[in-house]
Order: structure tokens, then sequence, then C-alpha cells
């Protein structure tokens, strides 16, 4: 264990429930490794029978211990703790730090505890060690995982770490269901820096291929979410609270393996991939679900690359899009309410009837499915179309 620090005193502090640990240094270099299995925190809990709570903690800011995983014969895994440090000058993590909720015992046939809460906030950050918030496993064939926790990392400079951030969902207690709402959900990963002069923004999300069931929730109580990066993998669905309220998400790039997707409910908009005025062009590593009444604002040029069973469920409206290109094998999935608009300076220049889908270029990829429901017509206005074949 090395630790190095000048006159000048900052806060590193470790919690849990029953305790405050505070260590004042102005830089730390962890080359040990820190694991935290008290306390309580995060998301949702392990479960037994799909007993699922709401989630809670903020993303931004976490500052929740993990919940214990519900009861079986005895109790479930305890929850993570509450990690909070506050370095003024640089953080270098060449270790681990790990708050995890733990695995419920064998034979209690109860749920893991959910992953910690760990927030980071320091002036330089660096490193290749591992920073994880992963739920405890479940014990017996009718219990859960406990979902990942939630890391928060906040730093003025560029962060400089290669290391890695894990916050995964602990294991069914039964394998044969790890794929299935048993296992826990995944956790959050925020960051946030300084990139040439502006504050950058990341949401990381991985969901270990389990079902796209598993959601992601954004419930920050806020109207307008913004990100200038999405990192989708491993199945990872994401969401805002559908509960009919006007509610925007913007994401300036959205990364990842193609397999992750992103649903947006009525009365909420989805800005992916768009600038005003500008022409882009985007293959966006994702699937996209549209429901009636929503909208989804995307770039001039729009590449459907997701490899989801439905690559892009649309049954909501598509605005500003002029080239439309669906790849190689993927399938469309048109509601009845499915429909193309076109904005200009805030203002709408058309809004097509339902069924109705506008475009310059529309090309369909050789293998391309695209069911319509009965006795739903098409109706395409289109300057291009190409139909390819194998």
């Amino acid at each position: 264990m090395t630790i190095s620090y000048t006159v000048s005193y900052f806060p590193l502090c470790i919690r849990d429930k029953d305790k405050d640990f505070k260590i004042k240094y102005a830089n730390v270099v962890l080359l040990f490794k820190i694991v935290i299995f008290f306390g309580h925190f995060v998301l949702f809990p392990g479960h037994s029978d799909i007993n699922e709570l709401a989630s809670h903690g903020s993303l931004f800011t976490p500052d929740h211990y993990g919940t214990p995983g519900c009861l079986g014969n005895s109790d479930g895994g305890k929850g993570g703790g509450l990690i909070f440090m506050a370095i003024g000058d640089e953080l270098y993590v060449d270790g681990t730090i790990a708050n995890e909720g733990q695995d419920a015992s064998d034979g209690s046939s109860a749920g893991g505890g959910s992953g910690g809460s760990i927030w980071i906030k320091c002036g330089r950050f660096s490193g290749h060690g591992l920073i994880s918030s992963n739920g405890g496993a479940g014990a017996g064939l009718n219990s859960g995982g406990g979902s990942g926790g939630r890391i928060a990392i906040d730093t003025p400079t560029e962060n400089k770490y290669l290391g890695e951030y894990t916050s995964i969902g602990g294991r069914s207690g039964d394998p044969s269901k790890d794929t299935t709402l048993y296992a826990g959900g995944p956790g959050t990963v925020f960051l946030k820096d300084t990139r040439n002069q502006y504050a950058h923004t990341q949401l990381r999300l991985d969901n270990k291929g389990r079902t796209w069931d598993h959601y992601v929730t954004l419930n920050e109580s806020l109207k307008a979410y913004s990100f200038d990066e999405l990192h989708l993998v491993r199945k990872t669905a994401i969401h805002l609270v559908p509960d009919g309220k006007r509610l925007n998400l913007t994401v300036h790039k959205v990364e990842g393996d193609r397999t992750g997707l992103i649903h947006v409910h009525a009365n909420q908009t989805l800005k992916a991939e768009f600038l005003d005025a500008v022409y882009t062009i985007t293959r966006t590593a994702a699937n996209f679900k549209l429901d009636r009444d929503s909208n989804a604002i995307m770039a001039t040029s729009v590449h459907v690359v997701g490899r989801g069973d439905v690559a892009f469920e649309w049954n909501g409206r598509l605005i500003n899009v002029q080239h439309f290109y669906i790849a190689y094998d993927r399938t469309i999935k048109i509601g009845f309410y499915a429909h193309t608009a076109g904005i200009a300076a805030g203002k709408y220049r058309f809004i097509d009837d339902f069924g109705t889908f506008r475009f310059s270029t529309l090309e369909f990829g050789s293998g391309t499915v695209i069911p319509y429901p009965p006795p739903m017509g098409v109706h395409f206005i289109v300057s291009l179309l190409v139909c390819r074949h194998a």
C-alpha cells in the first residue's frame, strides 16, 4: 500500500451504516484491494419468485447502501456498502475497489444482495485497475441474484483511467434461469470528465447477455437527460419512466455491441446522434423500440444495424431522417401508428399520416423482413428505393 500526500488535505471516506471512516489526503495511490461487504444499497435486490423492488439512488450522485436479498429459509445476501472518495488532486488505481453484494448462503433459498455505491470525485484520475459494484448470487432453484450497484466518477480533467468498471447483476440460484428475470439486473456506471474544456458524460451499462426485460430505468425525477456517450453491451435495455409525462433523452453517441435496446414510450422524445441543421450519418450500435405517441429525432442518414430479434420496432414518429438504410438480414417491425415527420428550427415542416413514410433514400438489405399489422397498407414517398438481394 502506497499513499502520498501534500500539506493540503481532502477527505477520502468509506462508510457503512454504523461507522464513518475518513482519511484525508490530497493524492492517493491504490495498489491494493478494498472490498466492502457491509451496509445496504441500490437498484433491485435479489428475489425469490421474481419479487423485485423499485430502483433507488441516483446514478449521478450515488449515496445509498445496497439492499439485502429477499428472505428464504434464512436471510439473503447483504447489500454492498457506500464508498465516497473526495480527493483534491490525483487518484491512481492499479488495484481493486470492490463494493459487492454478498451471495446468499448455500441452502438458504434466498436472494443475493445488490451491489453498493461507489462515488469518486478527484482532480485527476488514472490507473489500470478494477472498480466493481456487482450484485450477489442467489441460492436455490427459485432464488434470484442481486442487481448491480452504482458507480460514479467525477473529475474536472480528462479521465485517463484505462482499467475496468463492472456493475453487473448477480447470478440466479438456478443456472438454467440465469438469462431470465431471476438474474440480477444491471447497475450503472456514470463518468463525467472534461474534454476540450467542455464537460463530457458517459453512461455505461452491461447486462451480461440476459433478457431485455431487465431494463435500466432513468428515474431521477428529471424532465430531460443528456449523455455524450451511451454504452450498451450484452443485451442491456434502457428506458425512461413510462408514466405518460413528457420526457426527453438526448444521446450524442451510442456505442456497444449492437445487442442493446433503447425503448421510447408514449410522450417521450429520443434525440440520437442528431445535430440541428447539420448533415449527420449514424450506424447506431443498438436496437430501437418506439411506442405509440413516441418521438425519435435521429441523424440525416440512419443505418439500422442492431442485432436484436427485431432491430427496429416502430410504432411512433420518426423525425428528420432523410436516408434510411436497413442492413443485411435485419427485421423491422412496423406498427399501425408509425409515420415520419420533419422539423426545422424547432418547428414541424410536415407530419405524415399514420402508415406514411417519407425518405429521400430507402434501402432494404438482402434478407430484410418487415412485417406490417393487417390490414395496414404501405405508403412510401421516396426518391430512391433500393431492394438488395443476396
